[in-house]
């Protein structure tokens, strides 16, 4: 039975495996996390922005990089192109719109649920309310925000929900 050790040294993560009780026999496999410090191992924060509105997908976007250090930005159109993008790539955190045609928010956080488990999705809408906030949040979203509060919520939400997905990551 192998044996897989996960360890932390300066917020990045070595994990080694190797047969139970052989010390000789270790597979060293090396991860850096999203935010990692180790300036041989930066690697870039992945988001992707889905929204059918290509001026709300290049606020959203722009406000991130001008905000938050190494983050890189894809963008996606609506729910069908974001689940091709998430074939494609791997990514810390989905910031998704409520309302597009295709496939809505909803069902896009229903899929990338099942496809990228573990990654936090985001939902934003401009026509919120509680009622739509508890849906998105009884689907599996991490966090909901209403496209009024985006100027003020948008960079602590993502934060945020980066350090929760980190510390979900530590604990296994």
């Amino acid at each position: 039975m192998d044996l897989i050790c996960r360890i932390r040294f300066h917020d990045c993560f070595f994990a080694f495996q190797g047969p139970e009780g052989e010390s000789s026999a270790w597979i060293v496999d090396i991860h850096a996390t999203p935010h990692c410090n180790c300036s041989r191992n930066k690697i870039m924060t992945q988001i992707l922005v889905v929204d059918d509105s290509p001026i709300e997908r290049r606020i959203v976007g722009a406000m991130l990089t001008r905000r938050l250090p190494d983050v890189t930005v894809t963008y996606a159109q609506d729910g069908l192109q974001a689940l091709d993008e998430i074939e494609k790539g791997s990514f810390d955190v989905i910031l998704t719109d409520f309302q597009m045609p295709k496939l809505d928010g909803i069902e896009l956080l229903q899929q990338a649920v099942i496809r990228c488990p573990g990654v936090p999705v985001v939902v934003i809408t401009g026509c919120g309310s509680e009622a739509t906030a508890v849906r998105a949040l009884q689907a599996g979203a991490a966090s909901y925000i209403s496209k009024q509060d985006i100027d003020t919520r948008l960079i602590e939400t993502v934060e945020s929900v980066l350090a929760l997905s980190q510390t979900r990551l530590t604990r296994h």
